[in-house]
């Protein structure tokens, strides 16, 4: 009898115990390096912006095929065609601060000017939503060697799509929550980027068996 458990690994279950949300407005061939490499830290790095704490139900991650069924007489479906596929993500922000705001309205330097002690946020009636690097991080445990376990999903090209209405109350904090798309672009769609062992692993393909090989002719 098989004996499945051998081949059950419980260090590859992953849980998204911390982590952060990084952007960047410039090109992203200027960024590709350090967006792509996770033993950098965004968090000290000039060219991104920290967005800060995020509602415990942290990010939403959501990723669809577009697709259509080739049928057939004999067969009814032969094969499944991928027209377009349609990536975002969804967070909300906890932080009050200029770049929750800038995200959630859409604002840029050219719309936030600063009078006295007051800084006014002029939200346009129309506007084309900035386009802007996002980078989202999370950690779970270290390597053997003991370096910690990274993942990013990276958006070469994001931009926010939908925003969820903020609640005023005296009970609740204040939350600014955000859906960004990532849009297509000559890098791709998203890239995933990780220093996880087991997302490396490329075992040797087993050689055929006499029994499967003969099928295989």
């Amino acid at each position: 009898m098989t004996d499945y458990n051998k081949n059950f690994n419980s260090d590859a279950v992953r849980v998204a115990v911390t982590g952060s949300v990084y952007f960047s407005d410039k090109d992203y061939a200027d960024v590709k390096e350090k967006a792509e490499d996770c033993t950098i830290d965004l968090g000290a790095d000039p060219d991104f912006t920290h967005l800060g704490i995020l509602t415990e139900d942290a990010l939403e991650h959501e990723f669809k095929d577009d697709t259509e069924d080739v049928g057939s007489w004999q067969a009814s479906t032969v094969r499944t065609i991928i027209k377009s596929r349609t990536a975002s993500v969804k967070l909300a922000s906890l932080e009050t601060t200029r770049q929750a705001l800038d995200l959630f309205y859409g604002t840029t330097t050219d719309n936030v000017t600063t009078k006295d002690k007051n800084t006014i946020f002029s939200v346009q009636a129309s506007v084309a939503r900035p386009r802007f690097v996002a980078v989202f991080e999370f950690q779970d445990g270290v390597t053997k060697s003991g370096d910690p376990i990274v993942y990013r999903i990276v958006l070469p090209v994001g931009q926010v799509s939908e925003v969820e209405s903020p609640k005023f109350t005296s009970g609740d904090a204040i939350s600014w929550g955000v859906t960004i798309n990532a849009l297509s672009s000559s890098e791709g769609l998203m890239k995933v980027v990780t220093t996880d062992p087991n997302a490396q692993d490329n075992p040797t393909p087993k050689a055929p068996t006499v029994e499967s090989a003969k099928w295989a002719k």
